[in-house]
């Protein structure tokens, strides 16, 4: 069985913000047409591989050093069906804020891929 939905979980982080990796970032992802990720700003929201793909390019070649700390991560497994929901601080080239994820993770080939990413900076 491929890691748990945690350990894939960390590791999309670690590939955009600290490997700086799109293709790794993007090979833990479903191969399904709808997967999502929104991130906290309205321009921060892609559908589909390619939408995806390119939110990440941003990431990785942003000037600005991204790493979170999680404070709290649940998983919750269910089938072939992961959620997760972290909370913890974001903090962006020396700058901090609260930062809250809920991820849903499917079980694809025996390994747990991400399908829906909702992230926010919670006021």
């Amino acid at each position: 069985m491929a890691a748990d939905p945690l350990a894939v979980f960390d590791a999309l982080f670690h590939a955009a913000c600290v490997e700086r990796d799109e293709d790794a970032f993007m090979a833990l992802w479903a191969d399904d047409p709808e997967i999502t990720m929104w991130g906290s700003d309205l321009d921060e929201r892609g559908t589909g591989a390619d939408e995806i793909r390119a939110l990440a390019e941003a990431i990785v070649i942003s000037p600005y050093a991204l790493f979170f700390a999680w404070d709290e991560r649940y998983a919750h497994v269910e089938g072939d069906t992961a959620w997760v929901n972290a909370a913890g601080t974001l903090a962006v080239d020396g700058h901090s804020t609260a930062y809250r994820v809920t991820a849903v993770l499917v079980r694809r080939h025996s390994e747990w891929r991400w399908h829906t990413f909702n992230g926010n900076e919670p006021n």
